[in-house]
């Protein structure tokens, strides 16, 4: 009974609730939710990998490049940004993040952020001068503007470094 009770209760809520352009916030919540586009004309809430596409690479035998690609509406917070490696041939050594925009955060108050792109350059410290592959940890967080925060995302990435060559080490 309680169950029957339940389900006429949200059938109601979801009737007696207008859904349309002129609905306003509360239906453009709803309309989102179930992954339609809201009156304002914003498409629903992307998937983490989606808002905040990843890529990272080797250049050169001594640094690493990462970046992302941030979707319109969505930001990362600057200071949310990790990355480590547990292989013994290699070091990664101090980075800077580029400075974002200030942003008044409910959740973490007075914040840096980072629209469109981040891009981070990792100096590496080698302990071999073959080429290294090993897995990145990648750590970071953001949110889609005025709307939802996802939780801290960890991602690992296979890398790989160039040897050094010969003509390399007699640059140094």
């Amino acid at each position: 009974m309680k169950l029957v009770k339940r389900l006429l209760f949200f059938t109601a809520l979801f009737v007696l609730i207008p859904v349309s352009a002129e609905a306003g916030d509360l239906g453009d919540r709803l309309v989102a939710l179930f992954g339609g586009t809201t009156s304002a004309g914003t498409s629903e809430i992307l998937t983490a990998e989606d808002a905040f596409h990843l890529l990272a690479r080797g250049e050169g035998k001594d640094r690493l490049i990462v970046r992302w690609d941030i979707a319109d509406g969505y930001y990362l917070y600057r200071d949310k940004f990790a990355l480590a490696t547990e292989d013994n041939d290699i070091r990664l050594k101090e980075f800077s993040v580029p400075p974002g925009k200030l942003k008044s955060d409910p959740g973490f108050g007075q914040v840096e952020v980072n629209y469109r792109y981040v891009e981070i350059q990792v100096p590496v410290e080698r302990f071999s001068n073959g080429a290294v592959q090993f897995d990145l940890e990648v750590k970071y967080q953001g949110c889609k503007e005025d709307s939802i925060c996802y939780p801290p995302i960890k991602a690992v990435i296979p890398m790989l470094l160039d040897a050094v060559t010969t003509s390399a080490m007699a640059a140094e």
